[in-house]
């Protein structure tokens, strides 16, 4: 609630609002602000709160459906528990409500991986809108009550590689795991000709004969993506890349090495990419990025960090 005490001591605003004619002000039960206008219409003022993707934090930057994000709030708390789907012992799918805390976008329920009173994860509906942006509201399930709300833009697809922690100065680890199924790092770097596993989100549609339930993971098979894909591994997109060794061209002048792009066999809302490591990759620290329909997951030039993972020496 917003006390007496500090309108008349401290003359310095702690919020402000747009109204069109104020003639009437207060607050409901949970100290969210209620106008009432001249216009015959009566505002309600909810806390707003940022949601990012996952991996890619940068608030202006657009979610899609089936992206995984990251709500956070701005000058509350998300209740006082904390929950994490992974640790019940049936998560899939995800449930919609954890720790009395659920999520809507445009009034659907968004599955929900993790609530904390400072963070919550969640996947965007298959539903969500692809252009403009998406009403997307924190409840209190217990009491029904609106903790905080905001219109964030959207796309139809969102790419970005989930990080892990540093690898030296300007670097990050990318979430690569090994042909031999080792999680790739310094000391367990990829070979040149095998395959590895790059796991993101933001991989936009699929067909929708093939479309999980939110929150749930494919239960015919592989799900291919219908995004055109191009991954930059190194010094160059791998169908550009210079050949060496057995890599040669085919017919249609390329080379295949993507063999899969689509949603991830394990995790809701994760997208996962196989690509061969082509025999002209240089070894130690490489950068690694997509471009998906033309749209570069641009994550240098707006975290200052490159992607990175390790590619064996010769």
């Amino acid at each position: 609630m917003l006390r007496a005490a500090a309108l008349i001591f401290n003359s310095t605003p702690t919020l402000a609002i747009q109204a069109s004619g104020p003639v009437a002000v207060t607050q409901d039960q949970y100290g969210d602000l209620i106008v009432a206008e001249a216009f015959n219409r009566v505002t309600f003022y909810y806390p707003a709160l940022s949601a990012q993707n996952a991996a890619v934090p940068l608030p202006t930057r657009a979610l899609a459906p089936n992206a995984i994000g990251t709500i956070y709030p701005l000058g509350i708390t998300f209740g006082k528990d904390t929950a994490d789907a992974f640790s019940r012992p049936n998560p899939l799918p995800l449930p919609t409500e954890l720790a009395d805390i659920k999520v809507t976008v445009n009034g659907t329920a968004a599955p929900l991986y993790f609530v904390s009173p400072g963070q919550i994860n969640f996947i965007m509906p298959w539903n969500a809108p692809t252009t403009g942006v998406a009403d997307v509201q924190v409840i209190k399930v217990s009491t029904g009550q609106l903790l905080a709300a905001s219109n964030i833009p959207m796309n139809t697809i969102a790419p970005g590689i989930f990080v892990g922690g540093s690898a030296g100065a300007g670097n990050k680890l990318a979430a690569v795991i090994n042909q031999d199924g080792s999680i790739n790092d310094s000391t367990h770097p990829a070979k040149r000709g095998e395959y590895i596993s790059i796991y993101a989100t933001g991989q936009g549609p699929v067909a929708a004969s093939s479309q999980p339930a939110d929150g749930d993971i494919p239960r015919g098979g592989l799900v291919s993506s219908l995004g055109a894909l191009r991954v930059f591994v190194g010094s160059d997109y791998t169908d550009q890349v210079p050949l060496l060794g057995n890599e040669q061209r085919n017919q249609n002048g390329d080379v295949n090495f993507i063999q899969f792009s689509g949603l991830s066999p394990a995790f809701p809302g994760m997208w996962q990419v196989n690509v061969r490591i082509p025999q002209a990759t240089a070894p130690g620290a490489q950068p690694l990025a997509f471009q998906l329909n033309s749209v570069s997951d641009n994550v240098f030039s707006v975290t200052n960090y490159r992607v990175v993972f390790y590619v064996a020496p010769l």
